[in-house]
């Protein structure tokens, strides 16, 4: 092995287990590591060869069977190691990546990225919904740790028992002639009850301001605020667009929001600030 870099030939990942696996077991091993070349890549039409090998009494892997992968891509990702997320970089956190990846914390990031080289510089509305909903999902990923979501669910409670109360008076009252649990839309009015998107993407951005402001600053792309923010969501919420759309400012939007999307991924990961910034020039 010459490199460890994931987009050179001689890239490899081997799994060594304590104790004989079976063969059904063969399809998720290789959906986790193509699932983490994905990622590494950007790209999900990756490819590499599967084969089983046993460790011999010289020591030595021997190869003893071949696998034979089949999928639908119509071509596969021709990057240089140069602009993918190299696996040196952050090797010390790749059992927590495939940790996240195995639990499906990984698959929305899965479900933005390409699948096709001629879709790698060309964005659909699919695509911006696609990623407010990855964006949405690791944000909640997080809620608990975070002061404001505590506060919405103690609202949430809060209201229930204001509701539970007025019921119960009105009962006592006699002043009640419909049940407002069959009768009325309350038991669901709150129980979305939740920040906005854009909201929720401007608190994902400060949690990683240093990170993607040297990404703006470094690709010369334009700042992150909140109507830039609520303009890219719009699209999302605009039902009325089909296939390729007008973008105007947007299309710089929805690189600085991948980028963020990789960013609070690999900081939930353990990355080091620095590094994923790095990371992110050099993949997008």
């Amino acid at each position: 092995m010459n490199s460890y870099n994931v987009g050179e030939l001689s890239a490899y990942v081997r799994l060594s287990f304590d104790e004989a696996q079976k063969f059904e077991k063969i399809e998720r091993y290789y959906q986790i590591i193509y699932s983490l070349i994905a990622i590494l890549t950007a790209q999900n039409n990756v490819v590499f060869n599967v084969y089983l090998s046993q460790k011999e009494k010289d020591g030595l892997f021997h190869r003893t069977g071949v696998c034979k992968i089949f999928d639908s891509f119509q071509n596969y990702s021709v990057r240089k190691s140069h602009k993918v997320i190299q696996i040196l970089s952050v090797f010390d956190h790749i059992p927590k990546i495939v940790e996240s990846i195995a639990v499906g914390k990984a698959q929305s990031i899965l479900d933005v990225l390409p699948d096709d080289n001629a879709n790698i510089n060309r964005i659909s509305i699919t695509n911006v919904q696609d990623l407010c909903t990855a964006l949405e999902i690791i944000y909640n990923e997080n809620k608990h740790k975070r002061p404001k979501d505590t506060l919405i669910e103690e609202l949430k409670a809060s209201i229930n028992d204001t509701i539970s109360a007025f019921v119960q008076s009105k009962l006592k009252q006699g002043e009640l002639e419909i049940s407002i649990q069959d009768d009325t839309n309350i038991a669901s009015a709150f129980k979305y009850l939740d920040f906005t998107l854009t909201d929720k993407i401007l608190t994902l951005y400060s949690e990683c301001q240093s990170i993607i402001d040297g990404f703006i600053a470094h690709k010369s792309l334009p700042q992150i605020n909140e109507s830039r923010v609520r303009s890219f969501v719009r699209l999302r919420n605009n039902k009325t667009h089909n296939g390729e759309i007008e973008w105007g400012d947007n299309a710089a939007t929805y690189v600085i929001l991948l980028a963020l999307l990789y960013a609070s991924f690999l900081k939930n990961v353990g990355v080091n600030d620095d590094i994923i910034q790095q990371l992110l020039v050099n993949v997008f």
